[in-house]
């Protein structure tokens, strides 16, 4: 039961930075870990692995829940999003290398389109 419930997590994210990053949910290798506790002196001496970065061809992602990464590819406010509790509190690293990078400018429209086609 665990297994599957994690199973469910890691494909629900890497369908979010899928779409958050503008293609369609197609990876040639995804990694999804739970994120290490914030801790204080690695946020101070700004080691801290946090936020989404796109590199060539990697979309790599810090400490983020899943509802950010849906608030990020759909534009929406964060009271527009609802799910269970854990969408909001469970963060993640999310590290997956795409086919192809895409153009930057592209990235925030084809998530939109990628989510209502519903890509997997």
């Amino acid at each position: 039961m665990r297994n599957s419930f994690r199973w469910r997590i890691s494909a629900g994210l890497v369908l979010a930075a899928g779409a958050a990053v503008g293609q369609t949910a197609t990876f040639e290798v995804a990694s999804v870990k739970p994120a290490a506790p914030l801790d204080r002196s690695q946020i101070l001496s700004g080691q801290m692995h946090v936020g989404m970065k796109i590199d060539a061809a990697r979309v790599d992602i810090g400490f983020m829940s899943l509802a950010e990464l849906i608030r990020v590819a759909y534009r929406v406010k964060p009271y527009q999003i609802s799910g269970p509790d854990w969408m909001a509190s469970e963060r993640f690293d999310v590290l997956a290398k795409l086919p192809r990078a895409p153009p930057a400018s592209r990235c925030r429209r084809c998530s939109r389109r990628c989510w209502r086609n519903g890509s997997s």
